[in-house]
């Protein structure tokens, strides 16, 4: 019964569509492919069931016609999930070549219907339809040069200075990696790229011990497996947040991932004033006017910052170094953080109190918490309601804190008094690159911009003389304390994986 209920199941499907709905099959002709579809075999899986286990060998490839695959691989006794595989991926195509060990335990994920090749007769159709064999060889030369186009290969194998890739480059960042690498001896080779890390450009870093990253990059577990597999060994972010990593697939692949946990606080504290301060004396709107010899006052009232409750939420370096800046405006302080600061309760001038309490009570808020699932959104429609009429909202942290359409609709409410932003839950498209000669696809960003008490910059609440410079002393420092030797469990800056 079943195997007439596999062969009706099977039925459903055009298995010439199946091939060619994946990458290493979708550009052969349907007379190359018609030979190989009469190989495929029909096979269903329930919820939890195991497609193949890690370590063991195996002759066949999977190609998914329904559902998702989950990919997990043991790393210190804990299971790291690499990704999920979807419908029209092929699983295993190195195994159609040679019966190696499974890199990965691949589990169903609900119901998942495959198709299934063997080793063998893959095999004996390339023999015997040398067309295809051709087809199949040129396809994945093309692959191969897609991703092998930019850089030169190069022999390191006698280089005496270990080479670093620093992705996303601008002149500043050059600039400033140089200097410290001359300065300090460090005596790296150091490689810069302009384009960002992405599956596209990962190959870029053959050879490298460690690549440099910045907030944007995408460091995903397919940009994660090609940097293992050209040779790299860890990811140094210059950056505190690491949000964009994959932190179960750099461990899956033996990737060490490091920060630079501090640069220079106070940058990004002062800037997150200098926000608040342009918002509420409307500075913008004052400038411009006055350049074009309008000199009125109408629309231009702010208020004073003295006596006005603050609400910070996050306490680590940078919230701690704004509250003192706001305590020199003679503030009141309310502060919300999961682990709240010793010495900030020891000093008796910030009052801890509930997330809730920080909403509902501040005339300004300030965002300096880490962005985690637990803070995703925290900003949202829910959290905007309990807020003070005319509230004025600053985020130098992360743009996935606030839901940016939620925020639109406080803006347009009137409820929302300000909001001075430095980062953007979408920003990956747009900061740090001019995109000025194009439409702005992005609606929310467009009507973000259109609000006269909106102020939004490009990320730059970093960038110091000594901000930058730090970034670049932490981020060299911590690829040379890998090279000698430092660990996932000694290294001082690293990225755990809970």
């Amino acid at each position: 019964f079943r195997v007439l209920l596999n062969f009706t199941m099977a039925e459903e499907f055009d298995k010439v569509a199946v091939l060619r709905r994946t990458q290493y099959f979708q550009d052969m002709t349907y007379r190359h492919l018609s030979s190989l579809a009469e190989c495929l075999v029909y096979k269903d899986f329930a919820d939890g069931e195991i497609l193949a286990n890690e370590g063991e060998p195996r002759a066949k490839a999977f190609f998914i016609v329904q559902g998702e695959v989950q990919r997990t691989k043991l790393v210190d006794g804990q299971k790291m999930v690499i990704d999920v595989a979807k419908t029209g991926t092929c699983l295993g195509l190195l195994h159609l070549l040679n019966e190696d060990p499974s890199f990965a335990t691949a589990t169903a994920v609900g119901q998942v219907k495959v198709f299934y090749l063997g080793s063998k007769e893959f095999s004996k159709v390339l023999v015997d339809e040398p067309l295809l064999s051709r087809a199949f060889t040129y396809t994945l030369a093309k692959k191969v040069r897609q991703f092998s186009k930019i850089l030169p290969k190069q022999d390191h194998s006698t280089d005496s200075k270990p080479r670093v890739v620093l992705y996303d480059s601008k002149s500043y960042w050059v600039q400033q990696f140089n200097r410290v690498n001359e300065a300090e001896n460090l005596g790296f080779e150091i490689h810069y790229v302009n384009e960002r890390l992405s599956p596209a450009t990962a190959t870029l870093a053959e050879g490298a011990v460690a690549v440099i990253c910045f907030v944007n990059d995408d460091a995903s577990a397919a940009s994660l497996r090609i940097l293992a597999d050209v040779g790299v060994q860890m990811i140094s972010m210059r950056c505190a947040g690491y949000d964009r990593v994959d932190l179960q697939a750099s461990r899956a692949f033996g990737l060490l991932v490091t920060r630079v946990p501090a640069y220079s606080p106070y940058a990004v504290a002062e800037h997150a004033m200098s926000l608040c301060l342009s918002l509420n004396r409307h500075l913008c709107r004052a400038s411009q006017r006055t350049r074009e010899y309008d000199f009125r006052l109408e629309g231009l009232l702010g208020f004073d910052m003295y006596g006005k409750t603050v609400g910070v939420l996050g306490t680590g370096r940078i919230g701690q170094i704004f509250i003192d800046i706001c305590l020199g405006f003679g503030c009141k302080i309310i502060a919300y953080d999961k682990f709240p600061s010793k010495a900030l309760i020891e000093a008796g001038n910030v009052q801890y109190v509930t997330q809730e309490q920080v909403l509902a009570n501040s005339d300004v808020i300030s965002l300096h918490a880490p962005l985690l699932p637990e803070t995703h959104h925290m900003i949202n429609d829910a959290t905007i309601a309990t807020m003070k009429q005319g509230v004025i909202i600053i985020n130098c942290g992360r743009g996935g804190l606030i839901d940016t359409k939620a925020l639109i609709r406080g803006l347009t409410s009137g409820h929302v008094g300000g909001a001075g932003l430095d980062v953007y839950e979408n920003e990956s498209e747009y900061f740090f690159a001019d995109p000025s000669a194009h439409v702005v696809q992005d609606q929310d960003l467009s009507l973000l911009l259109q609000f006269p008490n909106v102020i939004l910059t490009a990320h730059q609440a970093f960038f110091t003389q000594e901000g930058v410079g730090e970034i670049a002393r932490v981020s060299l420092n911590n690829v040379k304390k890998f090279v000698e030797g430092a660990t996932y469990q000694t290294h001082p800056n690293v990225v755990k994986c809970d």
